[in-house]
């Protein structure tokens, strides 16, 4: 026996900041509320702007603890959300059958993007049944690498000479 779950993790905005947002999903696609608290984490060049309902922990670092699961993530003043940026994401859960946190990292790549992490767990073991929830991790990686490279190509190809 297994309990499915789903979270969805989209990232919207552009090259200077983006919004990253967890939602829980039944096995239907449908809104769901299974999740207790997301923590983002990024790395050092980025800095997070904090939602109402967060905990600012540090300034690349912050925990939300209830719906919605969200927070801005801003550029460096002198950068860019590059391609190559991403945000770590532990994501707890209310506990009803003792299920243990999961982390999972997102990309970030400067445009719209959204995966659905598929998540399988054994209420009997009190395990997450990590083979599904790698492969589905390795997958939506795999796409919104993908995409985002797509951007980057892009991005690299754009002439921002001026003929003034």
């Amino acid at each position: 026996i297994s309990i499915g779950h789903q979270v969805r993790v989209t990232s919207t905005g552009g090259r200077r900041n983006a919004q990253v947002f967890v939602r829980g999903l039944s096995a239907d696609n449908l809104p769901f509320s299974f999740v207790n608290e997301v923590e983002f984490k990024l790395s050092k060049q980025l800095t997070l702007t904090p939602s109402a309902s967060s905990t600012a922990l540090m300034k690349n670092r912050t925990s939300v603890k209830k719906e919605p699961f969200e927070v801005s993530v801003d550029a460096p003043p002198t950068g860019f959300v590059k391609a190559s940026s991403f945000i770590d994401l532990t994501i707890s859960f209310f506990g009803h059958y003792g299920e243990p946190p999961l982390e999972f990292r997102h990309s970030l790549c400067g445009k719209d993007s959204s995966e659905i992490i598929e998540l399988e767990y054994n209420p009997f073991s009190r395990q997450w049944n990590r083979e599904a929830a790698e492969k589905a991790k390795k997958t939506t990686a795999a796409a919104v690498a993908a995409s985002c490279d797509s951007v980057s190509d892009k991005l690299g190809k754009l002439d921002i000479s001026s003929d003034l």
